[in-house]
């Protein structure tokens, strides 16, 4: 066992299915499953603090929005990427002004580091 939430055998059948090579190594299913675990947890941590900063309990598809277009990395990768759902991508630095005031001071720290 890898540890790993993914299951590796999936990935594995997925990469058997979509890649044209014969053969392929069950380490490359476990590298893939933590590759996209670790994806998945940093886009998900990232719409939990912008869900946060607006004052909601749930993340909706515009939080995941906002975290993928907040994170330079993320943004680049996901450049292609449509999130349904997910509403109009704002102009760098829009979302600082719809914060709530009680927001700004609670969570300055992630907001400085955003800029």
């Amino acid at each position: 066992m890898a540890g790993l939430t993914l299951s590796v055998t999936r990935c594995v059948k997925l990469m058997k299915h979509t890649m044209p090579v014969k053969r392929i190594s069950p380490l490359a299913g476990v590298f893939i499953a933590g590759a996209l675990e670790y994806l998945i947890k940093e886009v998900f941590d990232l719409a939990a603090n912008i869900a946060n900063l607006y004052g909601k309990v749930r993340v909706t598809p515009r939080h995941i929005l906002l975290a993928i277009k907040n994170d330079e990395e993320l943004d680049s990768l996901l450049a292609a990427v449509t999130i349904a759902q997910g509403g109009v991508a704002p102009l760098p630095n829009m979302i600082q002004k719809e914060i709530t005031k009680r927001a700004k001071k609670k969570y300055a720290h992630l907001l400085m580091k955003n800029r």
